[in-house]
């Protein structure tokens, strides 16, 4: 995972890993759960998703859940392939900003 802040908007742009599992995302969901709780939009870049996990996406759902609670922005870009066609096969897809 790679975190990077840029623009005067302060969105922080997050790259998933290839891999997102359960030994993964703890990390992943700390770190964004700080985040939002600041008010920082946050931009998941998902292109590089190669394997995820039932974990994973419940943690992702989670994730846009607690956004949505705090009125907060959460969006999900350019996803995988494995990642679109995992959360669709799991029904989540349209949890972590994949209505498509």
């Amino acid at each position: 995972m790679n975190m990077e802040s840029i623009q005067e908007d302060k969105t922080l742009n997050v790259s998933l890993a290839e891999t997102l599992d359960i030994s993964t995302v703890q990390n992943l969901h700390a770190e964004l759960r700080v985040a939002l709780e600041d008010g920082d939009p946050i931009c998941l870049h998902g292109s590089a998703v190669e394997r995820v996990d039932t974990a994973a996406l419940q943690v992702l759902a989670a994730l846009f859940r607690y956004a949505a609670e705090r009125q907060g922005k959460l969006e999900m870009q350019s996803p995988s392939e494995a990642l679109v066609h995992s959360a669709k096969l799991l029904g989540m897809a349209g949890y972590i900003g994949l209505n498509n």
